[in-house]
């Protein structure tokens, strides 16, 4: 399956659901690098039909960020792309291909910060019950 028919795929299960109120539950993800949303062409594997959403090197996003940086400057720091890939989290994210860029942002950041709260509600817990 190419990119295009995924895509295409993943937008109507995406329209579908949300029209039939399934609006919590998206089948489709898109990659975030830190708060960059990345397009999927770039990160897409044509053999596994998949997206890589990670920074190991000889990944998409590692080749995309790092791919022509020396190692001194990937060890010096001296390279701000490489730098930055290397200081953020690639996340997949549920989303519509398509929507608006600052929407996809937006929703990024609640969910990150829906994750750090219940992490910090578990540790609470555990704080509590050893007392």
């Amino acid at each position: 399956m190419h990119l295009d028919m995924s895509l295409r795929s993943c937008a109507f299960r995406s329209v579908t659901s949300v029209e039939l109120r399934f609006s919590t539950w998206l089948p489709c993800r898109i990659c975030f690098l830190g708060d960059r949303l990345l397009a999927q062409k770039r990160i897409w594997n044509e053999t596994t039909e998949q997206v890589e959403c990670h920074t190991r090197p000889g990944g998409p996003i590692y080749r995309m960020y790092c791919g022509n940086v020396t190692e001194e400057d990937r060890r010096l720091g001296s390279d701000p792309d490489c730098s930055y890939m290397m200081t953020h989290n690639a996340t997949l994210t549920p989303g519509i291909p398509g929507i608006n860029l600052e929407l996809f942002k937006g929703l990024h950041r609640v969910v990150a910060r829906m994750k750090d709260r219940k992490e910090e509600s578990n540790n609470k817990h555990l704080i509590e019950s050893t007392y």
